[in-house]
């Protein structure tokens, strides 16, 4: 570690070195399956570069973390602009093989913040995105109610892959759901609704969610939510 923190300047490139390293070691098959698609940091810092500053006390989620570039491009570009006084970042990952090399990014973005005189709080879910946050939905869902955290930053590169009507994560989001639905954008239409007002929701998806009969049901409910300020097409 002591090498690398003399090699990577910066949080972001290390987390990009550690993503790079992870895809490099792990199957197409495995990463196709996962949804698994790596954030280059050029991507991530383009990205972030769209934020506005608005508080010195911040929260940030990233629903789908992988080894956490975003949230660290993030991180780096409000450091530049304010003197961050509070920072709880949210991550969420169900791939242990990811988390374990999340944990190693997470460990030189602390070591970072704190020559900043930044105390992290962060947290790591190795838990469904949207099944841990369910509650989000209709109240008539088939789920428990509870209180659930809002923030001011949501930050996200999706998996993409299409699921079942009958998979939980569609019965859950069925308010978002018409024809088949796509996981992207269940984690787009759920991110809406844990966003504090006036808050930022910067995302990396493909574009058929902005067309079209199957996302129909997606649109009136996200639309409601939220309004596109800039849309970028890569």
């Amino acid at each position: 570690m002591i090498e690398l923190n003399k090699k990577y300047k910066l949080p972001s490139e290390f987390a990009e070195f550690i993503g790079l390293d992870y895809a490099n070691s792990t199957s197409n098959k495995h990463k196709k399956e996962s949804g698994q698609f790596f954030t280059p940091k050029l991507i991530s810092d383009f990205m972030d570069d769209l934020t506005r500053p608005k508080s010195n006390k911040i929260s940030i989620l990233d629903p789908g973390c992988g080894t956490a570039i975003l949230s660290c491009s993030l991180i780096e570009k409000l450091a530049s602009k304010i003197e961050i006084k509070k920072l709880r970042l949210t991550l969420y990952e169900t791939d242990l093989n990811v988390i374990k090399e999340t944990k190693k990014v997470i460990e030189y973005l602390t070591k970072w913040l704190r020559k900043k005189g930044v105390n992290l709080n962060v947290i790591i879910k190795r838990q469904d995105f949207i099944i841990d946050n369910s509650s989000a939905f209709t109240t008539n869902s088939l789920f428990d109610l509870k209180e659930f955290t809002k923030f001011d930053y949501i930050i996200s590169n999706p998996p993409y892959f299409k699921i079942s009507k009958a998979d939980i994560r569609a019965i859950i989001a069925k308010e978002l759901i018409y024809g088949q639905p796509n996981i992207y954008s269940i984690f787009m239409g759920l991110s809406a609704k844990l966003l504090k007002p006036n808050g930022e929701l910067i995302f990396i998806t493909p574009r058929s969610f902005a067309a079209g009969n199957y996302f129909k049901a997606f649109r009136q409910s996200f639309f409601n939510s939220v309004s596109i300020s800039r849309y970028t097409y890569f």
